[in-house]
């Protein structure tokens, strides 16, 4: 089972650096960029770790580089939902009843620009 979901992560790593790297290409020349250097960024480099993790688990049978190479391969997955969570408590602590995003964070700056924005004088 532990088989199939290191493999099943590393077919996911796999396309979205396949995604990214035709991405890469496409924004390329808009940007005045070579595209060799956009699929070194984009694919060769990120694929490093990848092959390593691929390359460490064959090699072994010990449980501590296969955990390593499992690790190497959640990784991205891993960063990316943490990314997603951490964005979207910044996001919601900066959104006000209506959900509008304010600059503020819940409090007295946030009661004041709100005040204003309704040109409640007396709030102020």
């Amino acid at each position: 089972m532990i088989k199939l979901l290191y493999w099943a992560f590393v077919a996911t790593d796999l396309a979205a650096l396949c995604i990214f790297a035709v991405l890469g290409l496409a924004a390329a020349s808009s940007s005045r960029t070579s595209p060799l250097i956009a699929l070194l960024l984009l694919f060769v480099l990120p694929a490093i770790p990848l092959a390593g993790s691929v390359w460490g688990y064959l090699r072994t049978s010990s449980p501590v580089w296969r955990s390593v190479a499992f690790a190497l391969a959640v990784a991205p997955i891993v960063i990316t939902l943490a990314s997603k969570a951490y964005t979207d408590a910044r996001i919601s602590s900066n959104t006000n009843a209506q959900g509008d995003l304010t600059f503020f964070r819940a409090g007295p700056q946030r009661d004041l620009v709100e005040a204003i924005r309704r040109n409640d004088a007396a709030a102020d």
